[in-house]
């Protein structure tokens, strides 16, 4: 008797999963309502000047080291430093609901990002690595990728179609 009602408390646990799920909802960006027009455009111009801004100062960081492997390695810390800065503007960009107007343009955004974290990920172990081969591997990558992808969908062009649509349009 115990047994049946052990059992029948896991099939009522089990058929009211789904239900919760659907009921509930996950945590997700789409479980916000759809931003307007007008706080789409401001938090998607907030979350590009703070990437615009990691990046300023990584390619400043990235100039004065050069190509000198020593100089990179005494960098290093500030290299990361500025490409989480940019993890942190493009995880901005992830949270944000556009309006429906935007959201298949928005989604081709989410595309580029996935591009540029897998980019930012070989940044870190080139900076990390312990030999200037094993850096330039990395590095290496990042250009092989970037040179192939086509340029209407990287992550740059697609936020500067979809700020000059939000603005014009």
């Amino acid at each position: 008797m115990l047994a049946g009602i052990s059992m029948n408390r896991r099939v009522l646990a089990l058929l009211l999963i789904p239900f919760m799920l659907l009921f509930c909802g996950c945590d997700s960006a789409d479980s916000s309502p759809p931003l307007t027009k007008e706080e789409y455009v401001e938090a998607a111009d907030k979350a590009w000047e703070k990437y615009r801004d990691g990046y300023g100062e990584f390619i400043k960081i990235a100039a004065e080291a050069g190509n000198d492997f020593a100089k990179i390695k005494e960098k290093t810390d500030q290299l990361l430093s500025a490409c989480e800065k940019m993890d942190r503007a493009l995880e901005e960009f992830e949270k944000l609901n556009p309006p429906s107007e935007f959201k298949e343009l928005h989604d081709k955004l989410l595309k580029s990002i996935e591009d540029e974290k897998r980019w930012q990920e070989y940044r870190k172990k080139g900076y990390n690595a312990k030999t200037e081969e094993e850096s330039n591997k990395y590095f290496d990558k990042i250009a092989e990728e970037i040179n192939a992808a086509d340029v209407n969908e990287l992550f740059p062009h697609l936020y500067l179609e979809i700020h000059g649509q939000t603005n014009n349009g």
